[in-house]
């Protein structure tokens, strides 16, 4: 396009005249021409305007998950695809690009709890983020044969769960089945005690806390005692508490400080520590005088075993054992755990996530222990619930309940994180029907009643 007598000076386009819009780069030519004393002059200039078209944003469109519960451990598998990316940012391998279009397979780690990926472009440009989030529902049941207290533990190693209730201390050895997720190995720990809570060290060691009772229903005395945790043969002749001592559950220590075994007493509200001493006659020594608390429903160890939570009901609160005999624990921080009273707790060992608690309406609920905050109820079992504990890979929180004969395994799987992400289990969630080799599981809440032998 050529436009004519144009002036000395000017703009082009005019005043009030709308800017030129180009679709695609242009040189502009400007020819000058004069004649000066009967000579004639030409003389020309040219301009190039690039035309840069705005990049495409990013955009993800598609992200989606499995579970794969039949590979041990547990795999992870996620697919994605997206639109005008150089490449993607996975939330599991933050500091390496992945490809616009591509997988991931890896162990399902519970505490990544959140699968994040973002897309970038050329030009720097990120997504929103697309998340996907790993949840918890109800895996199956199995019955217990009475409504006595329970406290359950699992081996290191994750192949078995103690479990403690009046009768006795019996060992299960946990399966993938759903339908039958627990075995009785036939080992057991059985006397005149009443058995009341467990504890697991990662060294073979089993502690266990019993009471002992009159002919006329009076408890006379509290005891730990500790066993070795694959024969269950008795190690030295255990510690005393008060006589009226009703440990609920009980957490191991390990630091620079020493070995400890710190114990609940819900009656007391106070909490007896041990210091572990390795010796087979005498394997606990008290640690200074019972450690005391307004309020005191649970104590456990954190994931990764450098401090103490004390559930107080309303708040998980942390502390750093100390070495101290006179003071045996530094208050850390507290964090809130909602509106409901929060009546027991279980941490997976050597994690960030999961720490599962329930409350008084019998709704178990996740805390991260990462962001230290709780998430919504993730699964109701009907009953009240009496104790509970994670597996070692924290794959399944067993919760045993008070007064039913049902007794619940929440499992990990998945939940819908967005309309257009979620995991799915490739396995489908059931309700299982009941184990014979559970009939000596007696199990309930967290108070000491006679043992009535027939």
């Amino acid at each position: 396009m050529t436009i004519p007598d144009l002036a000395y000076q000017g703009i082009y386009p005019g005043p009030n005249r709308p800017a030129l819009v180009l679709d695609y780069s242009t040189v502009f030519t400007l020819n000058v021409t004069d004649t000066v004393d009967d000579v004639p002059y030409v003389a020309q200039n040219q301009l190039t305007v690039t035309v840069v078209a705005e990049p495409l944003p990013p955009l993800i469109t598609s992200f989606t998950g499995s579970i794969d519960s039949s590979a041990t451990p547990w795999q992870i598998e996620l697919a994605w695809t997206a639109e005008n990316a150089k490449y993607c940012i996975l939330s599991t391998e933050p500091s390496n690009n992945a490809p616009p279009n591509g997988t991931f397979e890896g162990p399902l780690v519970p505490p990544q709890s959140v699968y994040t990926l973002i897309a970038v472009n050329e030009q720097g440009q990120q997504s929103p983020p697309s998340t996907l989030s790993l949840g918890w529902a109800l895996a199956g049941a199995w019955p217990g044969s009475s409504s006595n207290l329970i406290d359950l533990a699992f081996s290191s190693d994750g192949s078995r769960l103690y479990v403690a209730n009046n009768n006795q201390v019996a060992v299960f050895a946990p399966t993938d089945n759903v339908n039958s997720p627990l075995t009785n190995t036939g080992l057991a720990i059985s006397t005149d005690l009443i058995y009341t809570s467990v504890a697991v060290s990662k060294d073979g060691l089993l502690y266990v806390a019993s009471a002992s009772f009159d002919s006329n229903g009076n408890q006379t005395a509290a005891q730990i005692q500790v066993f070795d945790a694959s024969a269950l043969s008795q190690i030295g002749s255990g510690v005393s508490l008060a006589s009226t001592a009703n440990v609920i559950n009980m957490a191991v220590w390990t630091g620079s400080e020493g070995s400890y075994l710190f114990a609940a007493d819900t009656i007391n509200s106070n909490m007896p520590v041990f210091t572990i001493t390795g010796s087979s006659r005498d394997p606990l020594q008290a640690f200074g005088s019972p450690y005391g608390f307004a309020t005191l429903m649970g104590v456990r160890t954190s994931p990764d075993g450098t401090q103490i939570y004390v559930l107080t009901g309303f708040t998980i609160d942390s502390y750093q054992p100390t070495g101290n005999a006179t003071s045996q624990l530094q208050y850390v921080a507290s964090y809130p755990l909602g509106d409901q009273v929060q009546r027991g707790f279980g941490v997976a060992p050597g994690r960030n996530y999961p720490a599962a608690q329930y409350d008084n309406q019998s709704q178990v609920t996740v805390f991260d222990t990462g962001s230290m905050a709780i998430g919504s109820p993730s699964a109701s079992i009907g009953g009240q619930v009496g104790g509970i504990a994670i597996a070692p890979d924290g794959s399944r929180v067993y919760v045993g309940m008070f007064g039913s004969v049902n007794n619940g395994i929440i499992r990990a799987r998945s939940c819908p994180a967005g309309s257009a992400a979620e995991l799915r289990c490739r396995r489908p969630m059931q309700r299982s029907a009941p184990p014979a080799s559970l009939r000596d599981a007696k199990l309930g809440r967290p108070r000491i009643s006679k043992k009535v032998r027939n």
